[in-house]
C-alpha cells in the first residue's frame, strides 16, 4: 500500500510563516545529535521541560502567559525527527507501508538529512521548529554539529522555552537572523532566472503573482513610515526587458556605476521609481524590508513564508506506475534560495546570483587581527585611553624593543603557551567561544 500523488502532504516548511535564527555550532560531545536515540533523548527532556515537571528534584518550569494552556491545551507529544530533502519526502509517502506498523520507513539518515524537525502537538494546536544545515556542503568542528539556521513557528512563550533549552543544552549561541535588501531582491532575481531559462518549461505567470515590495524610512522620517509597491504578473517580462536594456547600457558606459542595483528585475524598478517617483530604490535611507512574489515571501526583520512549488507534470506508463521526473524550474529556484538562506545563517552569506555582497553592517570581523579590544572586569569592552596615548606608546617602545625577545626566550624556556589567538588555556572555555565569530572577533 502507498500513498496517492494528490494525497501527499506538503513538506514541511512550506505555507507557513516562520521567525528566523541563526545558530553557532552545536555541541553534543560524542553523543552525535542526529543519531535517533539522542533525538529520543531531547525529545523526552524538552517534553519534560515543556510541561513543567520535576527532573532530579530541580523544577524547570518556565513562566508564561496565563492564557497558554487556554489557547493551546496539554501538550499530548514532543516530537523529535530527522527531515530530508523534498525528494526524500515524496519518496516517504510513495513507498509501500509497513503491514506491522501501518509506517512509512524514513531512508533518512544522519548523513543525508537536512536537520532536526521539532513538532509540539497540543490538544488544539501543533507547533514545530525547524534546525537546518546544507548536507552537501556542511564541516564541524570534533563535538559538534553545525546546524545554522532555526524556523520556529510557535507562540512567544513557548518559543522563548524552546530558545532557552537549545542554548543550555548544546551551548549554542542564537540571535535573530535579519535579511539584507540585497538578499530579498536577489531572492527574486534568482526566481526570474531560473523560470526565463531556455531550458524551463515554466513560465513567470505560471509561478509568480504580481510582485510587491515595501520600501520603508527608518532613519529619514516618522511621518511616512511605508510606502507599498506592487507589479502585476503581466508587467513583470516588461520589467525584465527594459532592465537587461538598462544593464547593457551601464555595462557599455564610459564608467561603469559600481552601485547599479544587480539583476535586471529590480535595474528596470530602480530606474522606474527614479524617473517618476524621484525616489531610489537603494538611496541610503531607503530600505526594502518586505518582498512577496507567489512564490515565497520575505520580511527583513527575519519572518519567512514558502510555497511550494509546482512540479513538471508527471507521466504515467501504461500498467500505471508514474515515471519520476526532473526537478521543475521553480523546485530549482526553491532549492537555490533553500541553500542562500542557509549561507546567510552560516555568516557567509552569499547569493546564488553574482555580483550580491553583503552590506558592511553585516561583516563579520575576521578572527586573529592584530587589533584587539581590551575587556574590562565586567567582561564589557573598555573604554579606549585616548588622552596621553601617543605619549606612553613613545616611552614604552624602546623598553618593549629591548625586552620583548628576552620575555619570549623567558616563555619559551619555562613551557609557557604564547598569548594571543594560538594560546591553548588550561581549561576551555564554553564550547561556542570557541568557533562563534561575533564573541572571537570581540576579544
Amino acid at each position: 500500500m502507498a500513498w496517492e500523488i494528490d494525497s501527499i502532504p506538503p513538506y514541511p516548511i512550506y505555507g507557513s510563516t516562520f521567525h528566523l535564527y541563526r545558530l553557532s555550532p552545536l555541541y553534543h560531545g560524542e553523543t552525535p545529535i542526529l543519531e535517533d536515540s539522542a533525538l529520543r533523548t531531547h525529545s523526552r527532556r524538552l517534553r519534560d521541560v515543556l510541561k513543567g515537571d520535576n527532573l532530579r528534584g530541580v523544577q524547570v518550569d518556565f513562566p508564561g502567559p496565563e492564557n497558554l494552556l487556554h489557547n493551546s491545551g496539554p501538550l499530548e507529544e514532543c516530537d523529535w525527527n530527522l527531515i530530508g530533502d523534498e525528494s526524500s519526502w515524496t519518496e516517504l509517502y510513495t513507498q509501500p507501508i509497513d503491514s506491522e506498523s501501518q509506517d512509512a520507513i524514513s531512508t533518512v539518515t544522519p548523513e543525508t538529512a537536512r536537520g532536526i524537525q521539532i513538532d509540539l502537538q497540543y490538544a488544539k494546536h501543533i507547533y514545530s521548529a525547524f534546525i537546518l544545515r546544507d548536507p552537501d556542503k556542511t564541516s564541524s568542528p570534533p563535538g559538534f554539529t553545525s546546524l545554522p539556521l532555526l524556523l520556529v513557528r510557535m507562540p512567544a512563550a513557548i518559543r522563548e522555552i524552546l530558545l532557552n533549552y537549545l542554548s543550555t543544552t548544546f551551548d549554542t549561541h542564537i540571535s535573530p537572523l535579519k535579511l539584507r535588501a540585497s538578499f530579498l531582491t536577489s531572492a527574486l532575481e534568482s526566481h526570474l532566472t531560473r523560470l526565463t531559462a531556455s531550458t524551463s518549461t515554466q513560465s513567470i505567470p505560471d509561478i509568480l503573482k504580481a510582485v510587491q515590495l515595501q520600501l520603508s524610512f527608518p532613519t529619514s522620517t516618522k511621518l511616512l513610515k511605508n510606502i507599498d509597491i506592487s507589479i502585476a504578473r503581466e508587467d513583470i517580462p516588461g520589467f525584465l526587458a527594459r532592465g537587461k536594456l538598462l544593464s547593457q547600457q551601464v555595462q557599455t558606459g564610459p564608467v561603469p556605476d559600481p552601485s547599479a542595483p544587480p539583476g535586471p528585475f529590480i535595474t528596470a524598478l530602480s530606474h522606474y521609481t527614479t524617473t517618476h517617483l524621484a525616489l531610489p530604490l537603494f538611496h541610503p535611507k531607503t530600505n526594502i524590508s518586505k518582498l512577496a512574489c507567489g512564490a515565497f515571501a520575505l520580511a527583513s526583520e527575519g519572518r519567512i513564508k514558502l510555497y511550494s512549488p509546482p512540479p513538471i507534470s508527471s507521466s504515467t506508463s501504461d500498467d500505471g506506475t508514474t515515471a519520476p521526473t526532473a526537478p521543475s524550474a521553480a523546485e530549482h529556484a526553491m532549492r537555490d534560495l533553500y541553500a542562500s538562506l542557509i549561507q546567510e545563517a552560516s555568516s557567509r552569506g552569499r547569493f546564488i546570483v553574482a555580483g550580491v555582497e553583503p552590506e558592511d553592517a553585516d561583516n563579520v570581523a575576521a578572527v586573529g587581527t592584530k587589533g584587539k579590544v581590551r575587556s574590562g572586569p565586567s567582561g564589557k569592552r573598555a573604554p579606549a585611553d585616548i588622552t596621553g596615548a601617543a605619549t606612553k606608546r613613545q616611552k614604552s617602545s624602546a623598553q618593549d624593543a629591548g625586552q620583548g625577545d628576552a620575555v619570549a626566550a623567558e616563555d619559551t624556556a619555562a613551557g609557557a603557551p604564547r598569548g594571543g589567538m594560538d594560546s591553548i588555556p588550561a581549561e576551555p572555555p564554553p564550547p561556542y567561544e570557541l568557533h562563534d565569530p561575533a564573541i572571537v572577533s570581540a576579544r
